[in-house]
C-alpha cells in the first residue's frame, strides 16, 4: 500500500540534512583576534561544530584560558600568541598552525540552506 510521507517527517529530514552541512569535523580553522567579541564567538562555534580551532591573539593568558574552554567544546584547540599588525608574527602564526596541523582546512563557501 502507497503512504504518503506526513509533512512534519518530511521537515524533520529537510532539518537534519541542513544541520549536516554545517559539521565542521575535519575542519581546522585558524581565528584572529578571537579573545573577544566576534572573534571569540565564533572560535565557540567551530569548536561547538567540531573544527579544530587555533585561536590567536596579544593576551596569552586570555589566550590560553580560552583555547582551555574551546577543548571543553571541540576535539582540539591551540592558542597562538600573535599580533597581526606584525609580519613576523604573522608568518610564525601560519608557520605554527601548518607545523602542527598540516594545513588549514574549511570549505570555501557554506552550502545554501
Amino acid at each position: 500500500m502507497w503512504t504518503r510521507r506526513s509533512p512534519i517527517k518530511a521537515r524533520r529530514l529537510q532539518n537534519l540534512e541542513f544541520i549536516k552541512g554545517f559539521m565542521m569535523v575535519g575542519w581546522v580553522v585558524l581565528i584572529t583576534g578571537g579573545l573577544t567579541g566576534i572573534g571569540r564567538a565564533t572560535a565557540m562555534a567551530f569548536a561547538r561544530g567540531g573544527a579544530i580551532v587555533i585561536v590567536t591573539g596579544r593576551r596569552e593568558e586570555a589566550g590560553l584560558e580560552l583555547a582551555k574552554q574551546l577543548r571543553g567544546l571541540g576535539p582540539e584547540a591551540e592558542f597562538v600568541k600573535a599580533d597581526v599588525r606584525k609580519d613576523d608574527d604573522v608568518r610564525a602564526m601560519i608557520d605554527k598552525t601548518v607545523a602542527r596541523f598540516g594545513t588549514t582546512r574549511a570549505p570555501k563557501a557554506f552550502p545554501a540552506p
